[in-house]
């Protein structure tokens, strides 16, 4: 596929083969700062390009009300 056609994102996410872009972890930055208290626990958090939503469900598991958009 020619990473310049319109649809290559939209074609790459459909296929699955983003794999080797995701972390099987969520963000060590992203931790550091929930452990610290920022934002605080039941803040509402927007995750914008979330992927497969490591750190969307991290941050769901810590207690905060997350949206994800991967779109």
């Amino acid at each position: 596929m020619d990473r310049t056609e319109n649809n290559y994102w939209e074609n790459v996410f459909e296929s699955g083969k983003y794999k080797h872009w995701e972390f099987s972890y969520p963000s060590p930055d992203l931790v550091a700062l929930a452990a610290a208290g920022v934002p605080q626990k039941n803040s509402e958090v927007l995750d914008i390009g979330c992927g497969g939503g490591i750190d969307a469900i991290f941050m769901a598991h810590s207690g905060f009300n997350v949206v994800g958009v991967g779109y």
